[in-house]
């Protein structure tokens, strides 16, 4: 994460990563949530293979089930494309925006709403007033109700986050929850949880026009649509935390 960094954010990364890699050394056993990330581990911090397993993020899929099925519910927008991350440089949400504003003359009626605050986002909102983006596109900052971050996703058609640097993405899981097809990247471990051509679209990191390319085919394509988010529900229900509790028991068993 640090190398997609910069200033204090960055100085920040490097210290944690010094602690981190004396701990992992140190451990007799490593959890990490994806096989991108346990590849890294002894790339970076030189904890052999053996020492780390996998045991991947949870999601609450009860709760999500309750809350977009709750009366009251705001309808699908099929062509609001959401957008939810804090906004560091490494989730590359500047590629969103040039490729929303690509995508404006074929979708006139398209409309992006990006949810999260952090470094990047007074940058980002001077980039959409110089894409001329207008309240087609919405920056909403941090929600502090995780219950209506959740309903966005309920709202939204398509769900998209041009990060290039994910050890997981725990947002995909929240997104597949709500029945959304993704557009993400081929980076770090979106691939092992967003599986391209199945519950989304996957393009080369900083590649804006593959980027709106994508979302145009979605956003044409409502079969694809549908088909993406029911695939996404099937596969995000190993993600329950019953499902993720007996992966953390099992990887631990000869621990206890």
């Amino acid at each position: 994460e640090l190398q997609h960094e910069r200033g204090g954010v960055r100085r920040l990364l490097w210290a944690l990563s010094r602690l981190e890699r004396l701990n992992a050394r140190r451990a007799p056993l490593v959890l990490t949530t994806s096989d991108y990330c346990r590849r890294k581990i002894g790339e970076h911090y030189g904890v052999p293979a053996g020492r780390v397993r996998l045991v991947p993020e949870g999601i609450d899929l009860g709760r999500w089930r309750r809350l977009l099925a709750a009366p009251g519910a705001p309808a699908r927008e099929e062509r609001t494309i959401l957008c939810v991350a804090r906004q560091y440089p490494r989730k590359h949400v500047a590629d969103l925006l040039r490729a929303f504003a690509l995508l404006r003359p074929r979708f006139p009626d398209a409309r992006l709403v990006v949810i999260g605050d952090g470094p990047e986002h007074p940058r980002l909102r001077a980039l959409a007033a110089e894409l001329g983006l207008g309240p087609a596109a919405a920056l909403l900052g941090a929600l502090p109700d995780d219950d209506e971050v959740a309903r966005w996703f309920g709202r939204a058609g398509v769900f998209c986050l041009p990060s290039v640097q994910e050890g997981f993405g725990i947002v995909f899981l929240e997104a597949m929850a709500a029945g959304l097809p993704v557009v993400a990247t081929t980076a770090a471990a979106v691939p092992e949880v967003v599986p391209h051509g199945v519950a989304g679209e996957l393009v080369p990191s900083g590649d804006v026009a593959a980027l709106a390319e994508a979302l145009a085919g979605l956003l044409a394509s409502p079969a694809r649509r549908r088909e993406y988010g029911a695939n996404g529900r099937e596969l995000v229900a190993k993600y329950d935390w019953e499902a993720v509790a007996g992966i953390f028991l099992d990887a631990v068993a000869d621990r206890l």
